[in-house]
């Protein structure tokens, strides 16, 4: 009987190896989502932060240099010094938004900061803002 019981522990010492090797697992993989996870949150919200920074300038441009923001010169592809590897555009499409808006006349525009970046794969984020001459 003495063979029998060894045996027995044999199988519950392999049993129990598995199941910690199984937990081991899942706990690394859970690791590794987290950190990836939260790497494209912090990308993602550094792609936001270029994003504020050119639409008020933009803002600060219609307010301070009306004349040269109503040129609408789009950009694209530019970069930033304190943004590495983030690269922005800027495009403008005519609006009828609002009533205080004329059909066919440039005095209500719609911005569109179209920000990009690469972390393992081509990120895209877009942020649009409503402009006007009359408010």
């Amino acid at each position: 009987m003495a063979n029998k019981d060894k045996g027995q522990s044999l199988v519950e010492v392999v049993f129990s190896v598995v199941i910690i090797v199984l937990f081991l697992t899942g706990a690394v993989i859970a690791l590794l989502m987290s950190v990836s996870a939260r790497s494209q949150g912090l990308a993602r919200k550094k792609a936001t932060r270029l994003a504020e920074t050119v639409m008020e300038n933009l803002i600060n441009d219609k307010t301070n240099n009306p004349a040269i923001f109503w040129q609408l010169n789009e950009v694209s592809s530019q970069t930033m010094s304190s943004f590495n590897n983030y690269t922005y555009s800027i495009g403008f499409s005519l609006s009828s938004a609002s009533p205080s808006c004329n059909i066919g006349v440039t005095d209500c525009v719609e911005a569109t900061v179209g920000v990009s970046w690469t972390d393992k794969k081509d990120n895209y984020l877009e942020v649009k803002r409503f402009f006007s001459k009359n408010f």
